[in-house]
């Protein structure tokens, strides 16, 4: 399943894309890991989107995304893994009893380490704090740091603090419920196509106050459904000029023109869409032109009329 990140990448020069897969280790000193920079979000999937997809598990998903360097390069990186201290569980990027190689979870375009997962003890929350990413290179070094999961807000959280899903079963006034993910009938979704203007007319209502900008994702029919395309602000001059206002409908009328399609297809391949909520961007320091959205919510499937 493509990262919405990954989707809301623009061009960078290639040289910075290689800059983590440089061969030239002659000049570099043999010593430990360096962790530059930690990245996090929390996608809230609607739960008829979760039992429609094979990949996806829980209705609550993770992110860690790492910006990690090394004097012998990446590839001599022998282990990464997200450690959480308070369950004790860990998740591997790189090694561990799979020997799950360094390039496995390396997105080349952004440099980074980047790993989506879930807590299989908790389906419908996740505990913020408490966190750690540890880095073991070859030669014997490991480095560690602590971090944790953002407020919606971009405010740290509290010790203790959890985000759960729509379908948690004990929720108290102490958990932050997660982005809201939108359904049809809840949120008045809905899609159609508009042969005669080339576009799809789209309406839907979200109501979480905390969603200030949205993505569109457009899906082939069944059997063998598939990514076809997606549409945003930051290549649609539709989108950009409509505002997203929680409470007020949003009705859009978007040109096919303004839809990035995977290649071989075309908006005559859409059968459905999801739209995905966003809380406010934040712009990557190491990366021009590239922004984070820590909190997603992702709703279910919406058939073309």
């Amino acid at each position: 399943m493509h990262s919405v990140h990954s989707l809301l990448l623009l061009v960078l020069p290639f040289s910075l894309l290689l800059a983590g897969c440089s061969d030239d280790d002659a000049s570099r000193p043999n010593g430990p890991p360096v962790i530059l920079d930690i990245q996090t979000d929390i996608t809230h999937w609607h739960t008829h989107y979760v039992s429609s997809q094979e990949d996806l598990q829980a209705r609550l998903t993770f992110t860690v995304s790492a910006l990690v360097d090394d004097p012998g390069t990446v590839r001599d990186l022998s282990a990464m893994y997200i450690r959480n201290t308070h369950s004790g569980r860990s998740w591997y990027l790189i090694g561990g009893s799979r020997q799950v190689p360094w390039y496995a979870n390396y997105d080349l375009a952004r440099g980074v380490f980047e790993y989506r997962s879930f807590d299989p003890d908790h389906l419908d929350s996740l505990t913020l704090n408490g966190w750690e990413l540890v880095v073991q290179d070859w030669q014997g070094h490991e480095v560690r740091q602590a971090f944790n999961f953002a407020l919606p807000n971009g405010q740290p959280a509290d010790d203790g603090a959890r985000v759960v899903s729509s379908e948690f079963a004990s929720p108290t006034l102490a958990d932050i419920p997660a982005l809201e993910a939108m359904g049809r009938s809840a949120n008045g979704m809905r899609v159609q196509r508009d042969v005669g203007s080339a576009s799809f007319n789209i309406a839907f209502t979200a109501n979480d106050s905390r969603a200030v900008n949205y993505l569109i994702d457009f899906y082939s029919a069944h059997p063998g459904r598939r990514f076809v395309g997606y549409a945003s602000k930051y290549r649609s001059a539709s989108m950009a000029r409509m505002a997203l206002t929680p409470g007020s409908e949003m009705r859009l009328a978007l040109p096919w023109s303004e839809i990035q399609f995977v290649a071989g297809y075309s908006a005559d391949d859409i059968a459905a869409m999801r739209v995905t909520l966003l809380n406010e961007e934040q712009p990557l320091s190491y990366l021009p032109g590239v922004y984070w959205m820590s909190y997603l919510g992702v709703s279910e499937l919406v058939p073309v009329e």
